[in-house]
């Protein structure tokens, strides 16, 4: 089935039962996560917490998401853990490491390619609002990461394109400008602080 990743795109935000209902997309599984089991816990433990969950936040992360992965369409949705199941982010596998003959199945957004060089990124989107250089962690590759705002009148969509050694996107992964915007000014606390 043919997917408008455009169009799901533009739902950032929005509840799973809408952009299921506008038939966005054609899984019936609905997206599944962690489910938190410190739920019923009295809200004065949760305050004194407040300030060791600032210090664990990133490894709470993966906890407030639940995921639908649409392997067959090369599509991974992320959306918050809770009863609205809101969409936070979209991931476009464009390569698939255990397959060399891997076409991602579906239009491209907003103008991309299937195939894509970080050239090509550049030529179409101009300098990184954010650039990660290309990590190994325990003999795995993490390739280099940019981050862009999509041009007009899609500007309030950030897109992280991730490279392989080659340069060539691997993912594009798709989230509200605001949290680019955040992580933009995290790393930049950082720098300062270094």
């Amino acid at each position: 089935m043919i997917i408008d990743v455009e169009k799901l795109v533009k739902q950032l935000g929005k509840p799973y039962h809408e952009i299921y209902s506008h038939g966005l997309i054609p899984y019936k599984t609905k997206p599944y996560g962690p489910i938190d089991e410190d739920e019923d816990e009295d809200e004065d433990e949760d305050e004194d917490e407040d300030e060791d969950e600032d210090e664990d936040e990133d490894e709470d992360e993966d906890e407030d998401e639940a995921e639908l992965d649409m392997k067959r369409e090369g599509i991974l949705l992320v959306f918050t853990n809770n009863s609205e199941k809101n969409l936070t982010e979209i991931t476009l596998r464009l390569e698939d490491k255990g397959k060399t003959d891997w076409v991602f199945p579906n239009p491209m957004p907003f103008g991309m390619e299937p195939v894509m060089t970080q050239l090509w990124v550049r030529e179409r989107f101009g300098l990184p609002m954010i650039y990660a250089d290309a990590e190994i962690i325990m003999t795995i590759y993490m390739g280099v990461k940019e981050v862009y705002a999509l041009p007009a009148p899609h500007q309030y969509i950030a897109a992280v394109f991730t490279y392989n050694k080659d340069l060539f996107v691997e993912t594009v992964t798709f989230y509200p400008l605001e949290r680019a915007k955040e992580i933009q000014a995290v790393l930049e606390k950082k720098r300062l602080e270094s």
